[in-house]
């Protein structure tokens, strides 16, 4: 049996794009870019563990507030949810 214990989330990544209006094109760029450099990791970590997600959506992924998160920082703290969806590579299919 697998049990997970996840963070309580603000919201999706596409309700946090959303919601946040950046000021020029630019900006919505650079905070779009740090929102898909998040995704990935949260992406990169399932898979290194040899696990694909079957249903990879922006809703899939949550905005994570760690408290002593930099507005600056390149990439914005992503959670995978859907973990439902998820298949080991390891096992057969059943």
């Amino acid at each position: 049996m697998l049990v997970l214990v996840l963070e309580k989330s603000k919201m999706n990544i596409k309700e946090y794009f959303q919601k946040t209006n950046e000021e020029s094109e630019m900006d919505k760029l650079e905070f779009l870019t740090k929102i898909i450099r998040g995704a990935a990791r949260a992406l990169a970590e399932l898979h290194k563990n040899e696990y694909i997600h079957l249903n990879v959506k922006a809703e899939s992924f949550v905005y994570i507030e760690e408290p002593d998160m930099n507005q600056n920082e390149k990439e914005l703290f992503c959670k995978l949810t859907g973990l439902e969806k998820i298949v080991n590579l390891k096992l057969p299919n059943v």
